[in-house]
């Protein structure tokens, strides 16, 4: 073999070395292509598969671990914002594919981030590169202005059961305020009886009214 071809050869084993220890989020798919992965999944499943959803099927062993740490924080960051997005009346593959994108960023250099170093968006999304990328760019831009109008919607959702939750603890407190005044009336019309009272914490104590004076 000729020492050009060597020195190509140990030139390229190097880049794919130096390539791999680059790539953080090492998939468990093998030489499964990820198309082919997808579609056992959709068959699987009978439905459309989400990214979320894809991410954590091809960067878990088969004993339910992770790969490695930054795909153990990747999935914990991903499901604390999925669960916050479950009452949402979203769909729940664009919500995925936000999540992730904030997570672990946006496609650059071609490639679909998430999914090791063979898949890129012609491959992944179909379609040629410019126009992939055009169409990718615009659905992230959509999927950040719902998210976000998602996001709102949480936060509308907090205040209204918040102020909710504050005027039912006020009603509670007056209607405790008016049955503590018929106590008290109560009280002094007939001394000596035994009643319950109420605090507008809604526990409840013994009240009587002892007599005054020797008898």
């Amino acid at each position: 073999m000729a020492v050009g071809t060597i020195s190509r050869l140990l030139d390229s084993e190097r880049l794919g070395v130096a390539s791999r220890k680059q790539q953080k989020y090492t998939h468990t798919s093998g030489s499964k292509s990820f198309a082919r992965k997808e579609k056992e999944m959709e068959v699987h499943n009978g439905r459309k598969v989400g990214r979320l959803e894809f991410f954590k099927a091809t960067h878990t062993k088969k004993d339910g671990s992770h790969m490695n740490v930054e795909t153990e924080q990747i999935m914990v960051k991903a499901n604390e914002k999925l669960a916050e997005c479950e009452t949402v009346d979203e769909d729940m593959q664009i919500v995925e594919t936000e999540i992730l994108t904030q997570v672990i960023g946006k496609e650059r250099c071609g490639r679909v981030r998430g999914l090791g170093l063979g898949p890129t968006l012609k491959t992944y999304y179909g379609g040629t590169t410019s126009r992939t990328s055009t169409t990718s760019s615009a659905q992230s831009s959509e999927f950040v202005e719902r998210f976000n109008q998602m996001e709102q919607q949480m936060q509308q959702l907090k205040e209204e059961r918040e102020q909710e939750r504050a005027k039912r603890e006020e009603e509670r407190a007056q209607e405790c305020a008016r049955y503590n005044a018929l106590l008290g009336f109560l009280q002094t019309r007939f001394p000596g009886v035994t009643i319950l009272g109420v605090d507008p914490a809604g526990s409840t104590s013994q009240s009587q009214n002892q007599p005054s004076g020797d008898e």
